[in-house]
């Protein structure tokens, strides 16, 4: 089919048609884009903080640099983020862990560990057994040693929320109000509405028309005889 065989009406729903869905597109993507964003940037301040509280506690005692295990019997059944930590001598030997790391056996790359000794405080994003995770190195100094403390929260929640939102974006863009064909035909039977009410009145018929200035006696009865 040419383009010439297409009415002026037809080309211009076209038009309009690829128009929003473009804009749908363009916006439902810069939604899940920022929210992404935020959202990791969220996560990354609080792993900072939770590691530097970390580091500030693992050299406060004489008994040299330690860890502190999660309290998790003082918690009770409230929920919270799931944390792990790491202490690592500046050779790269695995010090002390969280409960429960062995068994997986997850150690950091070398190039973040140099940075953390570098004073970088390198963040990123790692794979503990099969749970996602974002973890910051940082360096700390105890009695002339260096050693790098790595704390991680694990970002599998968040990402499910992510998913979460992608389905709901894609039910926004797909549903009947935000459909760009079902937007043209919505408008195109509105304003056909008022053509079709026009023609559902009845015309007078011709034997009832009048002259104009003409006055219409009023109807008589007969009277019974």
């Amino acid at each position: 089919m040419t383009r010439a065989s297409f009415s002026f009406r037809t080309r211009l729903t076209l038009h309009w048609t690829a128009a929003f869905g473009l804009l749908l597109a363009v916006t439902m993507t810069t939604i899940y884009v920022a929210s992404r964003v935020l959202l990791y940037r969220d996560l990354d301040r609080q792993v900072r903080t939770l590691a530097a509280t970390e580091m500030a506690s693992a050299v406060d005692e004489s008994r040299g640099v330690h860890l502190h295990d999660f309290p998790l019997d003082a918690l009770g059944t409230s929920e919270f983020a799931g944390k792990f930590a790491q202490l690592y001598a500046a050779d790269g030997r695995l010090l002390a862990q969280s409960p429960g790391l062995e068994r997986l056996r997850f150690h950091l790359g070398r190039d973040v560990l140099q940075g953390a000794l570098r004073g970088d405080a390198p963040i990123a994003t790692v794979t503990v057994g099969e749970r996602p995770g974002r973890v910051v190195a940082l360096r700390a100094t105890k009695d002339g040693a260096s050693y790098v403390i790595a704390v991680g929260l694990y970002s599998d929640r968040l990402a499910a929320h992510l998913d979460r939102l992608t389905w709901l974006l894609a039910a926004c863009g797909s549903s009947p109000w935000c459909s760009p064909a079902c937007s043209a035909t919505s408008s195109r039977r509105l304003r056909c509405a008022p053509s079709t009410a026009s023609r559902s009145v009845p015309r007078p018929s011709r034997g009832a028309t009048t002259r104009p200035g003409s006055i219409r006696p009023p109807p008589t009865t007969k009277s019974g005889g």
